[in-house]
Parts: C-alpha cells; sequence; structure tokens
C-alpha cells in the first residue's frame, strides 16, 4: 500500500531507543559505574501526525526530555523528507524486585548529559 503501517511506528522508535542507549552507553547494560542498574519501559506514547511512505528513508532523532527521581523520559521524533511525520514518548524506571528505586546518582548524572533543553533539536552530549 506503499505506506508504513501504524504498528511499524512502535517498532522504529523502539529500535531508535535501543540505539540511543547503546551509544550513552552508561545505562546500556545491567552494570553501570558499577551498580546494579535494571532500566524498564512504564509508558510508551505514540503520535502519528502525517502518513509515511514506503520504501522513503526515515530519520529519527532522540534525547532525554526528562528527569525524575526514578525515572527518565525519551523523547523520539521521526522525519521524512524533512516533515516531522510522529512523535514518540516513552517513560523508562530504574527497578529493582519489583519496584522503582531512585536513580543511582552516576547514572543519573550520565543521562542528564543527553538532556534536550529549551527548544534545541538535537541532544548533543555536554
Amino acid at each position: 500500500m506503499e505506506h508504513i503501517n501504524n504498528v511499524a511506528y512502535a517498532r522504529l522508535f523502539e529500535e531508535a531507543r535501543i540505539r540511543f542507549n547503546l551509544q550513552m552507553r552508561g545505562i546500556s547494560s545491567t552494570r553501570t559505574f558499577g551498580e546494579e542498574v535494571r532500566m524498564v519501559v512504564v509508558a510508551n506514547h505514540l503520535y502519528f501526525l502525517q502518513e509515511t511512505f514506503y520504501p522513503d528513508p526515515l530519520q529519527i532523532g532522540v534525547g532525554i526530555l526528562e528527569v525524575g527521581n526514578a525515572s527518565y523520559t525519551l523523547g523520539c521524533g521521526m522525519f521524512q523528507a524533512g516533515r516531522l511525520v510522529a512523535l514518540n514518548d516513552t517513560v523508562v524506571v530504574h527497578a529493582h524486585e519489583g519496584s522503582s528505586r531512585p536513580l543511582p546518582e552516576a547514572t543519573r548524572a550520565w543521562i542528564e548529559r543527553y538532556r534536550i533543553h529549551g527548544d534545541s533539536a538535537v541532544a548533543t552530549p555536554g
């Protein structure tokens, strides 16, 4: 049908988050800065803004929107041909034995390096 199905958006955003986490390296494994860190997705919101077309290329930008006591929110923007076509907000929580616990300070500091401030369109390590 030459368009990208709405279910595919979730997978594309997931792949972008995985690649972002691998780039951050500080939270890509269960051991971060000598501490056990288990991050789990607790909310995932997709916003479909415009139709996207297959097989035209897509670009996805990812950054940290918000950092809380035990969680952070990743924001993703999907672009095609220079147009913003979809948004995704994902809340990720630091979990331990079935409940949340505060982010370790070293992990929080690492996450803050990738936080988007103001009207910035790109998260860059500070």
